[in-house]
């Protein structure tokens, strides 16, 4: 995928919400998406948009319902937790150049790839030729054919893509085919391609004097021709890329909240921002904040039931951390004040568990320091076959600083240094290992600026170093075990529907709005629609589950510039029993009156999230508090291999 970041205008941020869009530009993108052209509308995002952000059967029949299906639609998606960017990237895709026109200025064609020369073929065969072409708008093709040697091209009826293609073909196909392309009324701006010659016979093996006879047309044309092509403006391309995922999967961690150790502000921002790049490859994300140890196991066993033959995986883990006895240990929330490697995660017992599922591309990146942890001696916990896991050629493992050296967040404490300089290089498509080459060159012109002694670090044993994050989806022969991983990712990662609630007793209605950028952390928007039979009302939500941790802000909409309350909602891995339920109460005074009144409704929001496959479960009654037990020492490895046999 190719990014727009260069062409949007600097007063628009790709990374904020949707619904911050200028309204002009907003209600452009909505006409066109209401617009009935099935190549180009809502219904055409909703699927191109799969399966990063996943629309149910209800939702799209309520949207066939709807007089601005496109407005709802967006709103869905922003409170999902769509970006700016990834909105103009779907846009690009579906080539709505009414709305990029906003972002990007115009660019000339230029031809990237020519159809072929020469093509002989047998009657009966398919003719396909193909030109790849650049520009903004977006390019117009038609495809031109002369069937003889005056130079006499004739528009091809119906032909008017990239790809020209003519099934069962005969004798009366043969000659020269050419495309023009432009994106411009000036004719001047108009690129032609160069003829392809295509020889056809029947089944016996064409004879040298006929195809020269072809030959010599092909040279007739292409000289009579060639000062309508001389402007053409041809770039060489790179060997395509080979290589597909079957799926793509990405566990990303951050752990800030330590309740024994120095709190970090960077890992919240970083897991967001890598999810935003992730969800925009095509990965299936699960992004979690402020994990205990068993949590940090149980989101590995939950990462596991994802994998399968031929899937690319990223793993990636922002806190706390050290080294010891040459191996990386990862530092849990809950870790105590003394804590050694038997309170922590081994990476390398997390590499071991991946390569369990045979995927093709493994990425670990982990963004810790390496300083060694003070402690004696080595844990005697582990206990697996690392020669088995190289063996598989498969994984890239980049650390943020280098052995001994700490890693270090921006002096800002908003980001690490680490995502700072790699999450814009992700989105290229080039091979893993070229990405993270160029990573390092840049980092360490970013960390000598800021006078950090920090390295990053590569190990990598792929024997197919140019596969990439950005290689496309091709579920050719994995289509079941697609479908299976994608029901179980959004089992996970559903929201609940949008919610409106009207008081009897005062004709009061509120809106309940849900929104998330992170697996495990649930955003409620809570709006008063209409004040009903009341001058003043104010709406809050009351009665949270005691295991979850709650915050509240007022807000302005940039919508309407009325004010709304918007809680989040963390740690939803830790909500027990039964649905998460929360209280709708409205303050308000009557007309006329003095006495305040409050009127309340419970809402059941169902699982959302997370919750729904009820991660950790057992320990959720003393996660908040928890003090490691015999059992919680035992390698995560042998304690899950149960599991493990049981989901394969």
């Amino acid at each position: 995928m190719s990014s727009l970041g260069h062409h949007v205008m600097a007063d628009v941020d790709q990374d904020g919400g949707i619904l911050s869009l200028p309204s002009h530009i907003y209600a452009d993108i909505c006409d066109c998406l209401n617009k009935k052209v099935s190549a180009a509308n809502w219904r055409a995002l909703v699927e191109l948009s799969y399966p990063s952000y996943t629309v149910s059967n209800d939702f799209m029949k309520r949207l066939e319902g709807e007089m601005d299906p496109a407005n709802e639609l967006l709103i869905y998606y922003s409170s999902r937790g769509m970006s700016i960017g990834e909105l103009l990237y779907f846009l690009d895709q579906l080539k709505v150049d009414k709305v990029l026109r906003h972002f990007r200025s115009y660019e000339p064609v230029v031809i990237r790839k020519e159809p072929v020369t020469e093509v002989d073929l047998v009657e009966t065969d398919n003719l396909c030729l193909e030109v790849k072409a650049s520009g903004f708008p977006n390019p117009r093709y038609q495809w031109y054919w002369c069937g003889d040697r005056m130079n006499n091209f004739v528009p091809l009826k119906g032909q008017t893509d990239a790809v020209l293609h003519i099934a069962n073909v005969s004798k009366e196909n043969a000659g020269g085919y050419s495309c023009q392309i432009w994106n411009s009324t000036d004719p001047k701006m108009c690129r032609q391609t160069r003829t392809s010659m295509v020889c056809i016979q029947d089944s016996r093996p064409p004879s040298p004097p006929s195809k020269q006879r072809f030959i010599n047309v092909a040279n007739y044309i292409q000289q009579s021709r060639s000062s309508e092509s001389s402007d053409i403006v041809a770039v060489d391309e790179k060997k395509e890329n080979i290589y597909h995922a079957a799926d793509k999967v990405a566990l990303l961690i951050g752990n800030g909240d330590y309740r024994n150790e120095k709190c970090l502000q960077a890992p919240n921002n970083d897991v967001v921002d890598f999810a935003k790049t992730f969800r925009y490859l095509g990965f299936k994300v699960v992004s979690l904040l402020n994990l205990t140890k068993y949590e940090i196991e149980m989101a590995v066993e939950e990462l596991c039931c994802l994998l399968g033959e031929n899937v690319y995986i990223v793993f990636y883990f922002c806190g706390h951390g050290f080294e010891e006895c040459g191996r990386l240990f990862l530092v849990p929330t809950d870790a105590p004040a003394d804590y050694g490697t038997e309170d922590c995660i081994c990476a390398d017992a997390v590499l071991y568990k991946i390569q369990m599922f045979d995927p093709v591309l493994v990425l670990m990146i982990l963004d810790t320091c390496r300083t060694r942890s003070g402690k004696t001696g080595c844990s005697d916990q582990i206990d697996f076959n690392d020669k088995e896991t190289k063996r598989k050629g498969n994984t890239v493992i980049l650390y943020a600083t280098s052995e001994g050296l700490e890693a270090f967040e921006n002096p800002n404490g908003n980001h690490g240094l680490l995502v700072t300089s790699l999450n814009p290089m992700l989105k290229e498509k080039k091979g893993i290992d070229a990405v993270l080459s160029e990573f390092k060159e840049a980092f360490s012109r970013q960390a000598t600026a800021l006078g950090a002694v920090q390295i990053p670090e590569q190990r990598s044993n792929l024997t197919e170093p140019r596969r990439s994050l950005a290689d496309n989806i091709c579920t050719t022969g994995y289509t079941t075990a697609f479908r299976q991983r994608s029901l179980r990712w959004q089992s996970a990662h559903s929201l609940p529907e949008r919610k409106i609630h009207v008081f009897e007793a005062t004709g009061v209605k509120v809106e309940l709005e849900f929104q998330s950028d992170v697996s495990n952390i649930l955003c409620i928007v809570l709006r008063v629609l209409d004040n009903g039979h009341i001058d003043l009302c104010t709406a809050m939500l009351q009665n949270f589950p005691p295991t979850l941790v709650v915050q509240s802000a007022k807000e302005s909409n940039s919508l309407t510039g009325s004010f709304q309350m918007k809680y989040t909602i963390f740690d939803l891995q830790r909500l027990k029993g039964s649905n998460l339920t929360v209280n709708v109460a409205i303050i308000y005074r009557l007309r006329y009156g003095s006495i305040t009144m409050i009127q309340s409704h419970d809402v059941d929001l169902g699982r959302p999230l997370i919750s729904a496959i009820e991660l950790g479960k057992t320990c959720v009654e003393e996660a908040s508090v928890r003090e490691p037990t015999q059992n919680d020492e035992m390698d995560s490895i042998t304690k899950y291999a149960s599991l493990i046999i049981n989901i394969t």
